[in-house]
C-alpha cells in the first residue's frame, strides 16, 4: 500500500497537484476495494486523478496559490501552474439577451442572406436609431425584422479556487482547452495558463 501511495503521489506532484496525504491514502484504500484488490499502477493513477477531478479542492487539496494573493492588489498576473477549481463562470463578452436568444435556440444564422433585414438596418440608422455617433456601429441591433445580431468575442469571468483562496480571473486571450459548453460549475482546471 505504501509503493501505491507513494507513486500515485508521485504522479500528482509531477502534474502540479497539491494534496492531502489523508485524502490519498483514503481514495487508493476505496480503489482497491471497489476492484478487490489494488490494480495495476498505470490504472490505480489515472483512478487517483479521477476522483481528484471529481473532488471538491476545500476538502481535499492544500493550497496552490501564493499566500494572500486574492487580497494582494486590485490587478496581479498569476505564471505557472496551478490547479483551481471553477466555482463560477460567465460570458460577459455576450450580451445577456443573445446569451438568452441562444438558450431558447432562436439565435441569428449571421451568414443568412437577408436583403430585408439590412434594408431594415440601413432604415433603422437613417433616421438616426443608435444615436448620432454610432453610424458605424451596427452590432446589437434589433432590427424591424425581429431579429438581434451580435459580432462580440468571447470573454470569461470566473471565480477560481485553490480550496483555500478564492479569486476571480478573467479570460482576456482565449483559452484553447476551455470548451464553454463543456465547463460548469465545480470543474477543476488543470491547464497551464496566464491568470491576472
Amino acid at each position: 500500500m505504501d509503493q501505491a501511495v507513494t507513486a500515485c503521489g508521485n504522479y500528482l506532484k509531477q502534474h502540479h497537484i497539491k494534496y492531502l496525504e489523508e485524502w490519498l491514502e483514503a481514495c487508493i484504500e476505496w480503489i482497491a476495494e471497489e476492484n478487490n484488490g489494488l490494480p495495476s499502477s498505470n490504472e490505480l493513477t489515472n483512478l487517483v486523478y479521477e476522483q481528484w477531478l471529481m473532488a471538491d479542492l476545500s476538502e481535499i487539496s492544500l493550497p496552490s496559490l501564493p499566500l494572500r494573493f486574492s487580497t494582494g492588489k486590485a490587478h496581479s498576473t498569476l505564471q505557472g501552474k496551478y490547479c483551481v477549481q471553477i466555482n463560477s463562470i460567465i460570458d460577459i463578452g455576450h450580451s445577456a439577451y443573445s446569451q438568452l436568444q441562444k438558450i431558447k435556440g432562436q439565435e441569428i444564422d449571421e451568414h443568412a442572406d437577408d436583403e430585408e433585414e439590412d434594408n431594415n438596418m440601413k432604415e433603422f440608422f437613417a433616421k438616426g436609431g443608435g444615436g448620432s455617433n454610432n453610424k458605424n456601429n451596427k452590432q446589437n441591433v434589433k432590427g424591424a425584422g425581429g431579429k438581434w445580431k451580435e459580432t462580440s468575442s468571447r470573454m470569461l469571468l470566473m471565480e477560481l479556487t485553490d480550496g483555500s483562496q478564492t479569486v476571480e480571473a478573467i479570460e482576456y486571450q482565449p483559452i484553447p482547452q476551455m470548451k464553454l459548453e463543456e465547463v460548469s460549475a465545480g470543474d477543476i482546471a488543470h491547464w497551464s495558463y496566464r491568470m491576472f
